[in-house]
């Protein structure tokens, strides 16, 4: 696990050097926050628009086509699932690096919004479902997680552990 910018010893698994990013985003949380690996199986940050793509991708066949929901027509077209909040938030990604590269290689992903980002928005976006006033009026660093999502085919105890120590990583540096 990487919280500090070393990498931990892990092993050396065979990646793209195409699909890797150019370069980081330069807001939120960057992706030597979060560095865990588990096999083939990499849990990081979001590191570039593409990845954020990926995540919608993945959100959208999971919501959309697996689930039923009923996407707005923009986002059927693009076969994404999009709102306001996306640009404002970091996004967690559970990768298959043994599935190669592209939107395929993301598996799971979490939606992280930080209470800075949330006043930036205009709140979070659970308070359009329901009244979380009180909790918000709490001191200190409030994260919501959320647009959560995994492939049905990870939906065991590798994929849902890494999700949970992430979970707890970040509530340590939130």
């Amino acid at each position: 696990m990487v919280i500090d910018g070393t990498p931990a010893e892990r092993p050396i698994m065979p990646v793209d050097a195409a699909a890797m990013p150019a370069e980081p985003f330069e807001r939120g949380l960057r992706g030597s926050v979060v560095d865990i690996w588990s096999g083939r199986l990499h849990v990081r940050l979001a590191e570039t628009p593409a990845d954020v793509d990926a995540a919608q991708a993945l959100r959208y066949r999971i919501f959309y086509e697996t689930l039923g929901a009923r996407p707005l027509p923009e986002m059927a077209c693009r076969r994404r699932d999009v709102d306001r909040f996306d640009s404002n938030c970091d996004h967690l990604l559970v990768l298959d690096h043994g599935r190669g590269a592209g939107v395929d290689r993301v598996v799971g992903t979490y939606r992280l919004i930080r209470r800075e980002a949330a006043a930036q928005l205009g709140g979070f976006y659970s308070a359009n479902e329901f009244d979380i006033a009180l909790l918000v009026a709490q001191p200190g660093a409030i994260l919501e997680l959320g647009r959560s999502c995994v492939e049905p085919a990870y939906r065991q105890r590798s994929v849902m552990q890494l999700l949970r120590c992430l979970y707890l990583t970040f509530t340590i540096i939130i």
